[in-house]
């Protein structure tokens, strides 16, 4: 539900104006659809940022503890 909540919120907004790059789900996994934009984009765009995405199984998955996210606040 939040999630989509995010998406509406951001298809309101100015791409510019918001990191938009940055919303991905509590697994870490890249979720951005229907925005005109691709996750191969996103994925770009957080590396450029030096967040590191990895792969798996065909999904993006960034890994939050490296990022000192308390994924338990996330449950």
């Amino acid at each position: 539900m939040y999630d989509r909540m995010v998406v509406i919120a951001l298809s309101k907004s100015k791409k510019s104006d918001v990191p938009w790059q940055r919303v991905i789900n509590r697994q870490g996994m890249i979720t951005i659809e229907n925005m005109g934009v691709t996750k191969d984009d996103q994925v770009y765009l957080l590396r450029k940022e030096g967040v590191i995405v990895a792969e798996v199984d065909g999904n993006f998955v960034i890994n939050l503890s490296e990022y000192l996210v308390d994924n338990e606040l996330l449950r």
